[in-house]
């Protein structure tokens, strides 16, 4: 009977030990777990991720300098639009696509002076040009025919959304304080009075827009 009894005490002891355990490993699970989610969401000072932190700032540091460079090397102004050329992830790529637009030449322009720009099915015109001895390279992207606007790049930053219609979208891109850019007319699927014309294929679009204060 008494032998019987302290094999029972010893299977207890055991079964608690066991209990204690799991619950001794739960516990360090629960305290590790939070540790091991920061340190993949970046969150912890740890030596590797320090490192890994200070590899992906310089990453951002230099796209930022390497995109400044650029700008500066054109004398382009860095805003339009009151938007900052720096918050556009894809302006870096842009400019190099365009080979940093190192062959452009910028044409002295004044108050009311018109430029025509295309996009669509023909060889695409980059229209730089200068004014109050500022620079601006302004590119047509694409026009929505059905909603009558077309969207532009202006020194890199991405203008949504400008009509000749102001019941279809703003009609004008702020330069600076003084200048800005009216648009004044735009030419949905442009044929060049072709008598046959594959809008598909041989269409275009035109937009005429002017120098305003």
């Amino acid at each position: 009977m008494i032998k019987e009894n302290i094999n029972l005490k010893k299977a207890q002891l055991k079964q608690l030990s066991a209990i204690l355990l799991v619950m001794a490993l739960f516990s360090l699970i629960v305290l590790a777990e939070p540790l091991v989610l920061s340190s993949y969401l970046g969150i912890v000072n740890s030596p590797d991720n320090s490192t890994n932190k200070f590899e992906r700032n310089n990453t951002v540091l230099n796209n930022t300098e390497r995109l400044l460079a650029i700008l500066n090397n054109l004398g382009l102004s860095q805003q339009v639009n009151n938007l900052n050329v720096i918050g556009d992830n894809y302006s870096l790529i842009y400019f190099e696509h365009n080979n940093n637009f190192s062959n452009v030449s910028f044409e002295s322009i004044k108050v009311n002076n018109n430029l025509l720009l295309k996009s669509g099915n023909i060889e695409k015109e980059i229209n730089a040009f200068e004014i109050n001895n500022k620079r601006y390279i302004i590119d047509l992207l694409v026009c929505d025919k059905q909603n009558k606007y077309c969207w532009f790049r202006v020194n890199g930053i991405v203008i949504k959304r400008i009509s000749y219609d102001v019941a279809y979208g703003k009609n004008e891109i702020i330069l600076d304080d003084v200048y800005k850019i009216r648009v004044n007319d735009i030419k949905f699927d442009y044929c060049e009075n072709k008598a046959v014309c594959d809008y598909y294929y041989d269409a275009y679009d035109f937009v005429n827009i002017s120098i305003k204060r």
